[in-house]
Protein backbone atom coordinates (compact mmCIF):
# COMPACT_ATOMS: atom_id res chain seq x y z
CA UNK A 1 0.00 0.00 0.00
CA UNK A 2 1.23 3.37 -0.63
CA UNK A 3 2.26 5.68 1.86
CA UNK A 4 -0.17 7.71 4.02
CA UNK A 5 0.87 11.09 5.32
CA UNK A 6 -2.34 12.79 7.93
CA UNK A 7 -1.94 16.21 7.85
CA UNK A 8 -4.03 18.32 10.27
CA UNK A 9 -3.79 21.76 10.84
CA UNK A 10 -4.71 22.42 14.51
CA UNK A 11 -5.51 24.99 17.01
CA UNK A 12 -7.08 23.41 19.78
CA UNK A 13 -5.05 20.76 21.52
CA UNK A 14 -8.28 19.16 23.50
CA UNK A 15 -9.92 18.55 20.13
CA UNK A 16 -6.63 17.49 18.59
CA UNK A 17 -6.32 14.56 20.93
CA UNK A 18 -10.17 13.44 19.48
CA UNK A 19 -8.42 12.97 16.04
CA UNK A 20 -5.42 11.17 17.75
CA UNK A 21 -6.96 9.07 19.89
CA UNK A 22 -9.01 7.29 17.12
CA UNK A 23 -5.58 7.50 15.03
CA UNK A 24 -3.77 5.87 17.67
CA UNK A 25 -5.59 2.36 17.57
CA UNK A 26 -5.76 2.32 13.68
CA UNK A 27 -4.53 -1.28 11.62
CA UNK A 28 -2.48 0.72 8.93
CA UNK A 29 0.96 2.16 9.24
CA UNK A 30 0.62 6.40 8.70
CA UNK A 31 3.16 9.22 9.06
CA UNK A 32 1.23 12.19 11.60
CA UNK A 33 2.15 15.78 10.26
CA UNK A 34 0.29 17.91 12.62
CA UNK A 35 0.96 21.17 11.89
CA UNK A 36 0.55 23.96 15.69
CA UNK A 37 -1.68 26.98 14.53
CA UNK A 38 -2.55 27.42 18.55
CA UNK A 39 -0.33 30.92 18.07
CA UNK A 40 -2.31 32.39 14.76
CA UNK A 41 1.10 31.78 13.12
CA UNK A 42 -1.08 30.79 9.85
CA UNK A 43 -3.66 32.96 8.95
CA UNK A 44 -5.11 30.97 6.20
CA UNK A 45 -5.84 27.11 5.61
CA UNK A 46 -4.49 26.75 2.46
CA UNK A 47 -0.94 28.10 3.72
CA UNK A 48 -0.95 25.96 6.46
CA UNK A 49 -1.93 22.90 4.71
CA UNK A 50 1.14 24.08 1.93
CA UNK A 51 3.37 23.73 4.78
CA UNK A 52 2.31 20.26 6.18
CA UNK A 53 2.31 18.74 2.55
CA UNK A 54 5.95 20.44 1.85
CA UNK A 55 7.17 18.10 5.24
CA UNK A 56 5.09 15.03 4.65
CA UNK A 57 7.03 12.09 3.25
CA UNK A 58 3.68 10.32 2.02
CA UNK A 59 1.93 9.39 -1.50
CA UNK A 60 -1.21 9.52 -0.14
CA UNK A 61 -1.77 13.06 1.24
CA UNK A 62 -5.06 12.84 4.33
CA UNK A 63 -6.31 16.49 5.13
CA UNK A 64 -7.79 16.66 7.78
CA UNK A 65 -9.85 18.46 10.67
CA UNK A 66 -8.58 18.49 14.11
CA UNK A 67 -12.25 17.01 15.35
CA UNK A 68 -12.76 14.34 12.75
CA UNK A 69 -12.83 10.74 14.48
CA UNK A 70 -11.69 7.18 12.47
CA UNK A 71 -14.32 5.28 14.32
CA UNK A 72 -12.83 1.60 13.76
CA UNK A 73 -9.97 0.55 13.74
CA UNK A 74 -9.86 -0.11 9.72
CA UNK A 75 -11.49 3.36 9.04
CA UNK A 76 -8.22 4.55 7.88
CA UNK A 77 -7.12 1.55 6.03
CA UNK A 78 -10.17 1.44 4.12
CA UNK A 79 -10.17 4.84 2.85
CA UNK A 80 -6.60 4.61 1.91
CA UNK A 81 -7.27 1.52 -0.08
CA UNK A 82 -9.84 3.18 -1.86
CA UNK A 83 -7.70 6.10 -2.47
CA UNK A 84 -5.24 4.00 -3.86
CA UNK A 85 -7.27 3.20 -6.96
CA UNK A 86 -7.68 6.60 -8.09
CA UNK A 87 -5.50 8.32 -10.41
CA UNK A 88 -3.08 11.06 -10.05
CA UNK A 89 -5.64 13.88 -10.49
CA UNK A 90 -8.76 12.22 -8.92
CA UNK A 91 -9.72 13.85 -5.36
CA UNK A 92 -11.79 12.15 -2.56
CA UNK A 93 -13.14 12.76 0.82
CA UNK A 94 -15.93 12.06 2.95
CA UNK A 95 -18.33 14.59 2.07
CA UNK A 96 -19.28 16.19 -1.53
CA UNK A 97 -21.79 17.95 -3.08
CA UNK A 98 -23.95 18.14 -6.60
CA UNK A 99 -26.24 19.90 -7.73
CA UNK A 100 -29.32 18.45 -8.28
CA UNK A 101 -32.67 20.05 -9.65
CA UNK A 102 -30.82 23.50 -9.82
CA UNK A 103 -30.17 23.00 -6.02
CA UNK A 104 -27.49 21.79 -3.91
CA UNK A 105 -27.48 18.21 -2.53
CA UNK A 106 -25.05 17.33 0.42
CA UNK A 107 -23.46 13.68 -0.17
CA UNK A 108 -21.56 11.91 2.72
CA UNK A 109 -22.48 8.48 4.87
CA UNK A 110 -20.58 10.15 7.77
CA UNK A 111 -22.01 11.03 11.00
CA UNK A 112 -21.71 14.10 13.12
CA UNK A 113 -21.77 15.95 16.39
CA UNK A 114 -20.70 14.35 20.02
CA UNK A 115 -24.27 11.68 19.40
CA UNK A 116 -22.81 10.76 15.93
CA UNK A 117 -25.98 12.02 13.99
CA UNK A 118 -26.48 11.08 10.28
CA UNK A 119 -26.72 13.32 7.73
CA UNK A 120 -29.06 12.83 4.74
CA UNK A 121 -28.75 11.48 1.39
CA UNK A 122 -26.74 8.66 2.48
CA UNK A 123 -25.88 5.63 -0.68
CA UNK A 124 -25.06 2.05 -0.44
CA UNK A 125 -22.32 1.80 -3.20
CA UNK A 126 -18.69 2.58 -2.19
CA UNK A 127 -18.16 5.94 -4.01
CA UNK A 128 -20.48 8.26 -5.35
CA UNK A 129 -19.19 11.11 -7.83
CA UNK A 130 -19.63 14.48 -6.81
CA UNK A 131 -18.43 18.13 -8.10
CA UNK A 132 -16.74 19.69 -4.81
CA UNK A 133 -15.36 18.00 -1.58
CA UNK A 134 -16.08 18.91 1.73
CA UNK A 135 -12.72 20.24 3.66
CA UNK A 136 -13.30 18.03 6.50
CA UNK A 137 -11.48 15.18 5.55
CA UNK A 138 -9.93 15.07 1.78
CA UNK A 139 -7.91 12.94 -0.38
CA UNK A 140 -5.06 13.52 -2.79
CA UNK A 141 -2.10 12.37 -4.17
CA UNK A 142 1.31 14.34 -3.51
CA UNK A 143 2.29 14.31 -6.92
CA UNK A 144 -1.27 16.26 -7.80
CA UNK A 145 -0.82 18.29 -5.15
CA UNK A 146 3.09 19.50 -6.11
CA UNK A 147 1.53 20.03 -9.20
CA UNK A 148 -1.14 22.73 -7.77
CA UNK A 149 -0.86 23.94 -4.42
CA UNK A 150 -3.58 25.21 -2.17
CA UNK A 151 -4.49 28.71 -3.89
CA UNK A 152 -3.56 31.19 -1.45
CA UNK A 153 -5.00 34.26 -3.14
CA UNK A 154 -8.20 32.69 -3.49
CA UNK A 155 -8.48 30.88 -0.21
CA UNK A 156 -6.61 33.72 1.98
CA UNK A 157 -8.56 32.63 5.23
CA UNK A 158 -10.40 29.10 6.31
CA UNK A 159 -12.93 28.37 3.46
CA UNK A 160 -13.04 26.81 0.14
CA UNK A 161 -9.44 25.33 0.08
CA UNK A 162 -10.84 21.81 -1.15
CA UNK A 163 -13.12 22.87 -3.94
CA UNK A 164 -10.57 25.13 -5.60
CA UNK A 165 -8.48 21.96 -5.14
CA UNK A 166 -12.14 19.90 -6.76
CA UNK A 167 -12.20 22.61 -9.82
CA UNK A 168 -8.81 22.71 -10.71
CA UNK A 169 -8.23 18.97 -11.03
CA UNK A 170 -11.42 18.49 -12.87
CA UNK A 171 -10.33 20.54 -15.95
CA UNK A 172 -7.48 17.89 -15.59
CA UNK A 173 -9.78 15.02 -16.26
CA UNK A 174 -9.80 14.03 -12.33
CA UNK A 175 -12.83 12.67 -10.99
CA UNK A 176 -14.17 13.65 -7.63
CA UNK A 177 -15.11 11.02 -4.89
CA UNK A 178 -16.70 10.66 -1.78
CA UNK A 179 -16.18 7.55 -0.61
CA UNK A 180 -18.40 5.50 2.22
CA UNK A 181 -16.31 5.58 5.64
CA UNK A 182 -16.45 5.11 9.36
CA UNK A 183 -15.68 8.72 10.39
CA UNK A 184 -17.72 11.37 12.63
CA UNK A 185 -17.01 14.96 12.79
CA UNK A 186 -17.60 16.62 16.19
CA UNK A 187 -18.60 20.16 14.61
CA UNK A 188 -22.30 20.44 13.63
CA UNK A 189 -22.11 23.76 11.63
CA UNK A 190 -19.64 26.21 10.11
CA UNK A 191 -18.95 29.76 10.45
CA UNK A 192 -20.17 31.97 7.05
CA UNK A 193 -18.57 35.41 7.79
CA UNK A 194 -17.43 38.29 6.06
CA UNK A 195 -14.03 36.14 5.11
CA UNK A 196 -15.96 33.11 3.91
CA UNK A 197 -17.93 35.46 1.35
CA UNK A 198 -15.14 37.36 0.48
CA UNK A 199 -13.21 34.07 -0.47
CA UNK A 200 -16.26 32.67 -2.51
CA UNK A 201 -16.21 35.76 -4.71
CA UNK A 202 -12.55 35.62 -5.58
CA UNK A 203 -13.52 31.68 -6.55
CA UNK A 204 -16.07 32.49 -8.91
CA UNK A 205 -14.01 35.09 -10.47
CA UNK A 206 -11.24 32.74 -10.64
CA UNK A 207 -13.78 30.33 -12.64
CA UNK A 208 -15.88 31.71 -14.04
CA UNK A 209 -15.16 30.93 -17.42
CA UNK A 210 -14.53 27.23 -16.89
CA UNK A 211 -17.25 26.51 -15.17
CA UNK A 212 -21.25 28.31 -14.91
CA UNK A 213 -21.45 27.65 -11.65
CA UNK A 214 -19.80 25.90 -8.23
CA UNK A 215 -21.42 24.00 -5.49
CA UNK A 216 -20.19 23.18 -2.42
CA UNK A 217 -21.44 21.60 1.23
CA UNK A 218 -22.60 25.00 1.79
CA UNK A 219 -23.98 26.29 -1.09
CA UNK A 220 -24.38 26.48 -5.27
CA UNK A 221 -23.65 29.82 -6.82
CA UNK A 222 -23.21 31.31 -10.17
CA UNK A 223 -20.13 32.15 -11.43
CA UNK A 224 -21.28 34.74 -13.91
CA UNK A 225 -23.90 35.92 -11.26
CA UNK A 226 -22.34 36.83 -8.09
CA UNK A 227 -23.67 40.11 -7.62
CA UNK A 228 -26.03 38.66 -4.87
CA UNK A 229 -22.95 37.75 -3.01
CA UNK A 230 -21.39 41.64 -3.12
CA UNK A 231 -24.69 42.89 -2.24
CA UNK A 232 -24.01 39.99 0.81
CA UNK A 233 -21.46 41.28 1.89
CA UNK A 234 -21.64 44.87 1.71
CA UNK A 235 -24.67 44.01 4.51
CA UNK A 236 -22.78 42.15 6.71
CA UNK A 237 -19.59 45.23 6.50
CA UNK A 238 -22.68 47.83 6.96
CA UNK A 239 -24.09 45.71 10.31
CA UNK A 240 -20.48 45.24 11.55
CA UNK A 241 -20.04 48.86 11.10
CA UNK A 242 -23.05 49.56 12.97
CA UNK A 243 -22.82 47.04 15.49
CA UNK A 244 -25.87 44.80 14.29
CA UNK A 245 -25.97 41.10 14.36
CA UNK A 246 -24.36 39.35 11.77
CA UNK A 247 -26.86 37.94 9.02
Amino acid sequence: MSKISIICCYNNREKLNYLTDSLEVQDVEYEPVMVDNCDGRFKCAAAALNYGAQLAHGDLLFFVHQDICFKTKDSLRKLAEKAEKTKKYDISGCAGAILENGRKKTITNMTYSASGKHYPNVFDTEYVEVESLDECLFIMWKDAWKEHHFDEVVCDHWHFYAVEQCLYFRLKGGKVRVFDAQINHLSETGTLDRTYFRALLRLLKRYRNEYPYVVSTTGYWKTKGYYRVIRHIARQIRLKLKGGRKA
